[in-house]
Order: C-alpha cells, then sequence, then structure tokens
C-alpha cells in the first residue's frame, strides 16, 4: 500500500515513524493551502454561495495547515503532550473536512440549472 494512507493509522502516532509522519503533515499543508486558494477563487466568483458566507474554504484550510504543522513538529519532539494534543488536532481536523465536505455538497445540491443559490 501507498506510505500516504499507511501513515495515517494511530499506530503511526504511537511508533513515531518518521518518515511517513513528515509526508502526513507536509500532504495536510498542501491541501490546506489548496483549499485556501480555492477559496479565495470562490469568493471572488460567487459571494453569496453558502460554502463562502460560512467561511468553509477559510476554516477548513487553517485547521489542515495547522494539524499538518503540528504533525511535522511531532516528529521531531520527544514530548508526549504534543503527540497527543497533534493527534487530537488531527482529529478535529478530519471531523472539521467532513463537515465542510457535506457542506459543499449542500451547497452544489442548492443550485438550479448550474447556478448557485444566493444568501443575502
Amino acid at each position: 500500500m501507498s506510505s500516504i494512507i499507511e501513515c495515517c493509522t494511530i499506530q503511526n502516532f504511537l511508533r513515531n515513524d518518521k518518515r511517513r509522519m513528515r509526508h502526513f503533515g507536509v500532504v495536510q499543508i498542501m491541501i490546506g493551502m489548496i483549499n485556501l486558494t480555492f477559496g479565495v477563487t470562490l469568493y471572488y466568483a460567487a459571494v453569496f454561495v453558502v460554502a463562502v458566507r460560512l467561511w468553509v474554504p477559510w476554516w477548513g484550510g487553517f485547521l489542515f495547515v495547522i494539524s499538518g504543522a503540528l504533525t511535522m513538529w511531532n516528529v521531531d519532539s520527544p514530548d508526549s503532550r504534543l503527540k497527543k494534543f497533534a493527534m487530537i488536532f488531527n482529529f478535529i481536523s478530519a471531523v472539521a473536512g467532513a463537515l465542510a465536505a457535506v457542506i459543499y455538497i449542500i451547497s452544489t445540491m442548492m443550485s438550479r440549472a448550474g447556478t448557485a443559490i444566493y444568501i443575502s
């Protein structure tokens, strides 16, 4: 299996597989930056879309960037409190990502004939 998929397990947090955890942190930061970049584009293209009004691209992107930075910082730190904090923040980031996906799907389903329903 791929090292990215294998690094997402709790066992890798506990055994501290440094190479895979760095890859996981880099991927999280990249996803967050892509989310932020697309959020800026979406803001200028459709200001009153539900997802933009709820600031989904920004809080989702920032949570992924922060959790990726904590994951990469966790690799070189022997502190067990940081390891627990990184695991908790990764869980919060995953829940926020699932919530953001649901909001994006609802925004898309609310569209009529290719145009989104706007909130004023």
